[in-house]
């Protein structure tokens, strides 16, 4: 599972340099060689800890009914809190009854950790059960809300879902980002509004003509194109032949293309932008992705090189050598770019022009 990836990257124990700021869903600042062994000793952890969860399960679920026993195992999975059992822990338990993963997911949650939000992100836009899918993303929402910062573990599930195949994790992936305002996945979730399909090539189609299909608009009117003497005994006629011209437009298609509209992404980045740049500010915008990306240009691109120096400038004002420590304790150079809205900003914020495309 990916998210073993996610949870290694998250726990490495880097934090980014005062000079570096991470774009969004990028890891902290670490060099490959650190990187590998700090994976490696992740998964190797990871293989051990799951042969202890195989062994609970035989325990305590599998073929087991009794409520008091599964109920042992279930207080028995809640004492595993290092971050290479959790995505383990969903897998194991995959099948063993939505007890066992809820009370997984509810273990996640009251931990709090950036490793254990990461994974409840990604089960709650990868995983196929849509009632555990459902309840790790009301889970996660009720803790972030609480939280100064969004967690890069869980921008990085965010961009991953965004940038998936599958339209149903783009859009789970989408709420999230609008849920937590988390304006840095904009530019992803203008892109994830629309899906190229897959583009047909002229394979026949049954025609015989190598065309996927034909299509005739037009009319058609008979006439007798020749004829044709019989000569009999003391008679003389005539075999009229038929033929039948055609009028109108004939349509031979040799390829298509088609477009999916992820109209879940659309609705949450309506949102979003709404929040942070006025009510309706993107609403003419409609499916107009070129209108869309003009908008990034001329009020996205701007605020966030705003906010970024804004940050870059508030880290120096409360930086001192001898106390490299923010307002809440934290070391500095762990401190990002927050989540503001535009419009908290005391700066102005330019009234949204109308763009090409119906809202």
């Amino acid at each position: 599972m990916s998210a073993t990836v996610v949870n290694a990257q998250s726990s490495m124990g880097f934090d980014p340099s005062d000079a570096y700021v991470p774009g969004f869903g990028s890891p902290a600042h670490y060099t490959d060689a650190e990187l590998q062994q700090r994976m490696q000793a992740h998964r190797v952890r990871g293989k051990e800890l799951q042969q202890e969860l195989r062994i609970i399960r035989s325990k305590y679920f599998r073929n087991v009914r009794n409520v008091q026993i599964r109920q042992a195992g279930i207080d028995k999975l809640k004492t595993y809190v290092d971050p290479a059992s959790f995505d383990a822990m969903l897998e194991v338990f995959q099948s063993d009854g939505d007890d066992v993963r809820t009370a997984i997911v509810d273990h996640l949650a009251d931990l709090k950790t950036d490793e254990a939000l990461a994974t409840l992100a990604w089960t709650a836009v990868f995983d196929e059960n849509e009632d555990i899918a459902k309840l790790a993303f009301d889970k996660l929402n009720a803790v972030t809300t609480k939280l100064e910062r969004i967690p890069y573990s869980v921008q990085t599930v965010i961009a991953q879902g965004l940038g998936s195949e599958k339209s149903a994790a783009q859009g789970v992936a989408a709420k999230m980002a609008a849920d937590m305002s988390l304006y840095e996945a904009i530019p992803m979730m203008i892109n994830a509004q629309v899906n190229p399909g897959n583009t047909g090539g002229g394979g026949g189609g049954g025609t015989g003509t190598g065309a996927l299909a034909q299509i005739l608009i037009g009319t058609q009117v008979a006439y007798v194109s020749d004829l044709e003497p019989v000569v009999g005994d003391s008679a003389v006629g005539f075999d009229p032949e038929l033929s039948v011209a055609t009028e109108g437009v004939y349509l031979r298609v040799s390829g298509v293309a088609v477009s999916f509209y992820n109209v879940d992404v659309h609705n949450a980045l309506r949102r979003i932008t709404s929040a942070g740049w006025g009510a309706d500010s993107t609403r003419q915008l409609g499916w107009n992705i070129p209108a869309w990306h003009e908008w990034k240009e001329r009020e996205y691109d701007p605020r966030v090189t705003e906010l970024v120096q804004s940050e870059h400038e508030r880290r120096a004002a409360i930086t001192s050598p001898t106390n490299p420590t923010d307002a809440t304790g934290r070391n500095s150079d762990a401190v990002i770019v927050p989540n503001v809205l535009p419009h908290d900003l005391d700066v102005p914020v330019a009234p949204a022009q109308s763009g090409p495309g119906g809202g």
